[in-house]
């Protein structure tokens, strides 16, 4: 798959990244409205996500990203963990309330 903005950072890349960011929430607006609330919620094939869980992914991945680039300005010498938002991340949280409301024992 060939990327839409290249991944170099250069002024001219940066750009393009906010561009489509400031862009973004109008975009996913537009789409939004050509769905009903139950439709927002049914996946839009077997195997795939809805549009919320679309979003939601998004957001957890902007999040992981986003706490990553924080911890890096903080310190000289960073160590950031490689923990993908879903494989790794999503799992603990998924086992974590699992174990809350379903104990095995």
């Amino acid at each position: 798959m060939k990327k839409t903005i290249p991944t170099q950072q250069t002024g001219s890349n940066i750009v393009q990244v906010l561009d489509l960011l400031a862009g973004t929430p109008a975009k996913l607006e537009i789409l939004s409205r050509q769905f009903s609330g139950r439709q927002l919620l049914q996946a839009f094939d077997i195997g795939q996500r809805s549009f919320v869980e679309i979003l939601a992914h998004l957001l957890n991945c902007e999040a992981r990203v986003s706490e990553g680039v924080v911890q890096a300005l903080l310190v000289e010498e960073p160590i950031l963990a490689d923990i993908h938002p879903e494989r790794q991340l999503g799992k603990l949280l998924i086992k974590g309330i699992a174990d809350v409301f379903f104990p095995l024992s």
